[in-house]
């Protein structure tokens, strides 16, 4: 076990190791043993500072410990996926302080990568995470950096196990890497909307192979996790059947995972009975298909007429309550077909007709004949009055019930809807009720117009009439969907209120029935209001349901890929997500102009049922090992992470010292120092929003002055210091206010609602010792790009000085005594530190170099100034002398140093 012993104090901690990794949303235990080495029991509380406390849990918050005894505690760091995951490298403190004894505390400083980082040999791999997950039919990009800790240019090539190839998509899977380079590829993992995707979590593994060397490689586990989606189709086969006719409910399952369909039979009016009966369920594995088998027949089959026809409906519905019906006509003969009456009565009348003939015809004497002739008449009358007899007797025994008419032999029509009686007679129809089915349609319509069902108001059991849908929707009285948008007719008029004529009411290029189960507004093609339609996000991969799909603070519409890039928060990479960036698409652009710092870590205990208590600031000092000039004056305050918490640090070059003034959870940046050296002004987040904050100089009294909830920053004193002006968002766009420096009188100066105006100085021109007035410098895109401006204190005047149509200019700082502004200009093709004078002349480039300079600032005396560069590969606080002097690292540590302000 490693030791981190604090000397000459009553308790220690030790721990396994001073480095941990882990990936988000994963979980590892960080062991720390206490030991008391005082001559009392006492009980120890530990707090960790760097990453916020929710990440973090504990076996035991407080721990009670006798004299001498060690005991381990053991940490759960556990982050949250991505994005709230924020992938990075903590610093962080623990710290145990005795509950009974204050004074006596210990601490230890540890590393954690959170992310998933393998090294070997020459090759680095790092991955945000482990964990992803994607729906079937969707996909997931995964960016991979890669580290060629070498000596030599080498290729890495990407492999993956236990994914299918069809699922992969990635630009190149050989990437050529430099000696000490560091460079991010993607892997998309797109899953089809099929069987063999199947629902739960998989394993795989990333393999980075050198083509150098090899046997030289890095992996790393993940998991995806695949989510579940159900769908299925049925059909009858066939679909016309006759009595106990084998017949099939075919069910495919076309879902990810195991589902139960449960499979009913019913006909109109009941009257077909089923074998089997009951209603049936049974379980299908994804991808598999069964058929229930089933046989039908009428429940009295009818003695006399033609063919008949009966509707039957299955009903196959699925767990999660979707349900599709499939109709089946099922067709039987009579026992007796209606012809057999007619030619019965043909055939007598013909034996009659023979009986008389022979009779004439045969010879013998006139009383014979006579005889002969009477007979024959008996006879024949005998025969026909018989014969017409059986056949009525015949008729009346099976006719139909009293309320449907015997069949006629003529083409009567009784009830004049276009079907003779006999035909109504032979189909089942009411010969006395034109509507049979009450669908508003007469049956004859149906049978030879529509060719609908005219036994049943619903032919097409999409729960409208046939005559609903032929009259007054238009739409097909056989199709249960016409439009063919996966939804029913009466599903849309009822329900849905779209139209079922037309498969896209909307027109935002998805069908009603996808947006239905998108859950989009069919009849609305902007369902989230983000400027772009439903369509269109489904095909770009944003999503429908949420305006700001990355959660960048700029609406999707307002995107346009590939840049601003709506599925990334930060397109350009630059730490600054597209919503709060001055140019989404630069990764040099100047800091921070609205709202939030993304993935910051905090610095909080992790006690989980007591919210921690705010101590007064004990400024920790630090000793800055860069000589300085030996002329410097005055205090530089900054912003830095160095402790892993965004903070503002003062230096003061006098004695060469540092401190740290602020120590909150929250985001401290922008400091800005009075004119009088009394208070700073900054800018946090610690009440949820950004606000303009002020303290005292050595960090003290920290109170919040604007308390709004709209965006508050970059605070800038008035010369005399009874003044701060700010930028607000809380008119809607950026606008430059004014107040007292206890907050009171907030009021609108460049009061400009079509533009954003931001970053004002506030500074007193000087002509020699005479005072040329005070003004406001600030930046403004009022033009269509940044510029410089400058307006009086009240507002008036607001003039363009810098005049650069196809640059952007920015981060204006007035000197303090004199007639010159720097700024900030991309007009080199990088970003550098420009001065003019006030009135916009005199432009020039001060401080000449490829690397990043913005963000200056005058020292009190205006003989130096101050700068941010990345000219040594992080930001860095330099300072040169006059326009032509040396710069000068000033802060020289391995964190993010920035935004000096120096009085």
């Amino acid at each position: 076990m490693t030791e981190n012993f604090q000397q000459q104090s009553p308790i220690e901690i030790q721990v396994d190791s001073y480095e941990y990794s882990v990936a988000p949303g994963s979980a590892i235990n960080i062991p720390v043993t206490l030991v008391n080495h005082s001559d009392d029991t006492d009980s120890f509380q530990l707090s960790i500072e760097g990453i916020p406390a929710a990440w973090v849990a504990t076996s035991s918050p407080i721990t009670l410990i006798l004299p001498g005894e060690k005991k381990q505690v053991t940490l759960i760091l556990q982050p949250p996926d991505l994005p709230e995951g924020g992938a990075g490298n903590y610093q962080v403190i623990i710290r145990a302080v005795s509950q009974g004894f204050p004074s006596r505390t210990a601490q230890v400083n540890l590393k954690v990568n959170i992310a998933a980082f393998e090294i070997q040999g020459r090759i680095g791999m790092m991955l945000a995470s482990t964990q992803f997950s994607v729906s079937p039919g969707s996909s997931v990009t995964i960016p991979i950096k890669l580290q060629n800790r070498g000596l030599v240019d080498d290729e890495f090539r990407l492999a993956l196990e236990n994914i299918p190839a069809k699922w992969i998509s990635t630009p190149s899977l050989v990437t050529p890497v430099a000696a000490g380079e560091e460079v991010e590829i993607y892997l998309t993992i797109l899953p089809p909307k099929t069987p063999q995707s199947r629902a739960g979590r998989m394993k795989f593994t990333i393999r980075i192979i050198s083509q150098e060397v090899s046997d030289q490689f890095v992996e790393v586990d993940c998991t995806l996790t695949i989510a579940a989606f159900s769908m299925f189709t049925a059909e009858l086969a066939p679909d016309e059947i006759e009595p106990d006719e084998p017949a099939s409910v075919v069910v495919n399952n076309l879902g990810n995972i195991q589902d139960t369909f449960n499979i009913s039979l019913t006909s109109d009016d009941d009257l077909l009975t089923f074998d089997p009966e009951e209603p049936r369920q049974d379980q299908l594995q994804p991808g598999e298909s069964k058929n229930f088998d089933f046989l039908a027949r009428p429940r009295r089959k009818p003695l006399i007429g033609g063919e008949i026809n009966y509707h039957f409906s299955a009903q196959i519905t699925s767990a999660d309550g979707k349900a599709q019906s499939k109709i089946g006509k099922l067709t039987t003969r009579a026992l007796i077909p209606l012809w057999v009456f007619p030619a019965f009565l043909a055939v007598c009348l013909f034996a009659a007709c023979l009986s008389v003939i022979a009779y004439w015809y045969w010879p013998s004497s006139a009383d014979v004949q006579a005889s002969k002739t009477a007979a024959a008449n008996e006879t024949s009358l005998a025969l026909i009055v018989g014969s017409t007899q059986t056949a009525v007797a015949n008729l009346t025994a099976t006719a139909a019930p009293p309320t449907a008419l015997t069949p006629t032999l003529d083409g009567t029509d009784s009830d004049g809807d276009g079907l003779s009686d006999r035909l109504e007679n032979e189909i089942g129809t009411d010969p006395r009720n034109p509507d049979t089915d009450g669908d508003q349609l007469l049956d004859g319509e149906e049978v030879f117009t529509y060719t609908t069902d005219p036994l049943v108001k619903d032919t097409d059991r999409d729960q409208l009439m046939d005559g609903e849908e032929v009259i007054q929707l238009k739409s097909d009285p056989k199709k249960l969907d016409t439009d063919e948008d996966q939804l029913s007719d009466g599903e849309e008029v009822l329900n849905r209120k779209t139209d079922p004529l037309k498969a896209d009411t909307d027109d935002d290029g998805l069908k009603d029935g996808d947006e239905v189960q998108r859950r989009t507004d069919p009849l609305n093609p902007d369902t989230d209001r983000d400027q772009l339609n439903d369509g269109a996000e489904i095909q770009q991969g944003t999503d429908p349901l949420n305006p700001d799909s990355d959660n960048d603070r700029l609406l999707d519409g307002n995107e346009s890929p590939p840049c601003p890039n709506p599925l990334n928060p930060d397109s350009d990479a630059d730490g600054i997500i597209d919503g709060q960036d001055l140019n989404p698409c630069d990764p040099n652009n100047p800091a921070l102009t609205a709202t939030a710092v993304a993935s910051i870590p905090t610095s909080t205990p992790i006690t989980p049922t007591q919210p921690p208590t705010q101590t007064p600031v004990t400024p920790t000092i630090t000793p800055t090992p860069v000589p300085l000039p030996p002329n410097l004056t005055g205090v530089i305050a900054y912003t830095s992470n160095r402790d892993g918490n965004l903070d503002i640090y003062l230096l003061n070059t006098a004695n060469n010292t540092t401190i740290r003034l602020t120590n909150d959870p929250g985001v401290d940046i922008l400091p800005a120092i009075s004119p009088n050296g009394n208070r700073i002004a900054f800018v946090s987040n610690r009440s949820g929003n950004y606000d303009i904050w002020i303290m005292n100089l050595n960090g003290s009294g920290q109170t919040n002055l604007t308390n709004n909830p709209a965006d508050d920053q970059f605070p800038t004193w008035s010369p005399d210091s009874n003044a701060i002006a700010f930028q607000t968002n809380r008119d809607g766009n950026l606008e430059i206010y004014a107040m007292n420096p206890d907050g009171g009188n907030p009021r609108n100066l460049t009061n400009y609602p079509s533009a954003d105006d931001s970053q004002p100085t506030w500074y007193e021109g000087k002509l020699l010792i005479l005072s040329t007035g005070e003004s406001i410098a600030f930046t403004s895109n009022r033009d269509g790009n940044q510029e410089i401006y400058t307006m009086n204190t009240d507002g008036g005047d607001q003039k363009n000085i810098t005049n650069a149509p196809f640059s952007n200019d920015s981060l204006p700082a007035g000197a303090p005594a004199g007639d010159r502004i720097l700024f900030t200009t991309d007009r080199d093709g990088n970003l550098e530190v420009y001065w003019m004078t006030t009135d916009g002349t005199g432009q020039e480039n001060i401080s000449r170099n490829g690397a990043e300079d913005r963000m200056p600032a005058w020292s009190p005396d205006n003989r130096y100034i101050a700068f941010t560069s990345t000219r040594t590969g992080n930001q860095e606080i330099f300072i040169m002398e006059g326009i032509y002097g040396t710069p000068i690292n000033l802060t020289n540590n391995p964190a993010s140093d920035n935004h000096a302000n120096w009085r």
